[in-house]
C-alpha cells in the first residue's frame, strides 16, 4: 500500500478538475524464417510455384496460423492475469479514520493496488470529485474513473466494474454500517445496508443489498 500526504494534483473525474489517463497498448510481433529452396527436381519447382501463389493471395500456412493463434492466446491470457490481479484504485482519507485502514486492507486482499492518500479536507474531495451529499461516508475513492464511496464489497467493485451500468458514475455505501468490510464488530453485530449506484445528476437506485438475512 503506498502513501501520499495532502493529495497533491489529483486529477477529479466528474468534478471540476476533470482527468483521465490511460494505459498502453500491448503490440505483439513475429519474425519466422525464410525456408531455404532448392532448384533441384520437380517436386521443388512445384513448390516454389505454390508459394508464390500463397503470396500473391495472401494465403497464411496452416503452421503458421497455429503460431499466431498461440502467440495471441497466450498474450490475452497474460493481459487478463494482469488485469484482474492488479487494478489500482487511489484511496483519500483523514489520517485518523481506521475503518478506512481496513477497508483498504480488505480490497488489497481482493486484488486491488491501493495508493492511499490522506487529507483532513475530505468534504473538498468529496465535491471536487461530484459526489452526491446523500452518499456521502468517510472515503472517497477512485478506479478507473469510477467514484467508489464508503464501505463497498471489492467484490461488488469488480462487478460495477465488469458491467459498467449506463449513466451510472459510482457507487456508494452512504454512512458507516456496522458488518460491511472494515466495519467487522468483534461480537459479529450487522447491519443491512444497499450498495447504491449514481449518476452524474445526483439520482440514485440500489445496486446490491446486504446483511438482510436473505
Amino acid at each position: 500500500m503506498s502513501l501520499a500526504k495532502d493529495v497533491p494534483n489529483t486529477p477529479f473525474p466528474h468534478g471540476p478538475t476533470s482527468g483521465q489517463t490511460g494505459s498502453p497498448g500491448l503490440f505483439m510481433s513475429a519474425s519466422f524464417p525464410r525456408r531455404r529452396e532448392s532448384s533441384r527436381g520437380p517436386q521443388t519447382r512445384d513448390f516454389r510455384l505454390r508459394r508464390r501463389g500463397n503470396e500473391r493471395t495472401g494465403h497464411v500456412p496452416y503452421f503458421l496460423k497455429r503460431v499466431l493463434m498461440l502467440s495471441l492466446l497466450t498474450g490475452s491470457l497474460s493481459m487478463g492475469w494482469a488485469l484482474a490481479e492488479g487494478l489500482d484504485i487511489t484511496v483519500y482519507k483523514d489520517p485518523d479514520c481506521g475503518c478506512c485502514t481496513l477497508w483498504e486492507q480488505h480490497l488489497e486482499d481482493n486484488g486491488f493496488r491501493v495508493d492511499s492518500r490522506e487529507t483532513r479536507a475530505m468534504g473538498m474531495v468529496k465535491a471536487q470529485v461530484g459526489l452526491p451529499r446523500d452518499m456521502a461516508s468517510c472515503h472517497t475513492a477512485i478506479v478507473d474513473g469510477v467514484i467508489v464511496e464508503g464501505h463497498v464489497p471489492a467484490d461488488v467493485v469488480h462487478r460495477f466494474l465488469a458491467e459498467r451500468p449506463a449513466g451510472a458514475v459510482g457507487i456508494a455505501v452512504p454512512g458507516m454500517p456496522l458488518g460491511s468490510p472494515g466495519m467487522e464488530m468483534p461480537d459479529g453485530r450487522t447491519q443491512p445496508y444497499d450498495v447504491r449506484a449514481f449518476d452524474a445528476d445526483g439520482h440514485s437506485w440500489v445496486y446490491s443489498s446486504h446483511n438482510r438475512g436473505d
